[in-house]
């Protein structure tokens, strides 16, 4: 399931959350702070947030989530050190639509 919270010029916040494997993830980006702020939760547990500079980002993908048995997706940010961040979304429409406003947002 995604949920558009907020969508300004400047602020963009997006809920994913996946029903079956209990996770959700919160994406904040922000055009003041230049920065993507992701607070995520598994099994209602939070775990450390990731913080991105809009500069470290190279792309942002929808794609499936690589665990066996899992049918989620999830938002694959690459990074221009060539490394990967993966947030498990949802289904694959809802984390597709969230990708694309978050690359409409970057302007990506």
């Amino acid at each position: 399931m995604s949920h558009i919270l907020i969508q300004t010029e400047d602020r963009l916040v997006v809920k994913l959350s996946s029903t079956l494997s209990l996770t959700s993830a919160l994406f904040t980006l922000d055009r003041s702070t230049r920065r993507v702020h992701i607070e995520k939760t598994s099994f209602l547990t939070p775990a450390e947030p990731l913080d991105i500079a809009f500069s470290d980002i190279s792309s942002i993908e929808d794609g499936s989530y690589p665990e066996e048995n899992v049918t989620d997706h999830a938002i694959h940010f690459e990074l221009q050190s060539g490394g990967r961040r993966l947030i498990r979304g949802g289904d694959e429409t809802t984390t597709a639509d969230a990708a694309a406003r978050m690359q409409d947002f970057l302007h990506m």
